[in-house]
């Protein structure tokens, strides 16, 4: 079986890999060859979807800094979104 090293991989791409995997209960390593074997099974038809030149959120918010038109201020903002938000479901640890 051959070896694969796979290096500057952003690390919001990491933590995501980390968290499917977790959620799929494969190591990191079990959930790349899922996710190739996957790809590869589907054969050359199948086309990535392009990604955003950038998935930093940081990066995304720059972008976007300014552009936002609104007359309310920051907080009026964050009440507003606050108090849209429902409860959530019970949960017991």
């Amino acid at each position: 079986m051959s070896a694969l090293n796979i290096r500057d991989i952003p690390e919001c791409d990491v933590e995501v890999l980390k968290q499917r995997a977790s959620r799929n209960r494969r190591s990191l390593n079990g959930e790349m060859l899922y996710i190739i074997n996957w790809v590869t099974s589907l054969g050359e038809s199948f086309e990535l979807p392009e990604r955003p030149a950038s998935t930093n959120q940081k990066d995304t918010i720059l972008r976007l800094f300014g552009k936002w038109k609104d007359s309310r201020t920051a907080d009026e903002i964050i009440h507003d979104i606050e108090s849209s938000r429902t409860k959530g479901r019970e949960i017991q640890l």
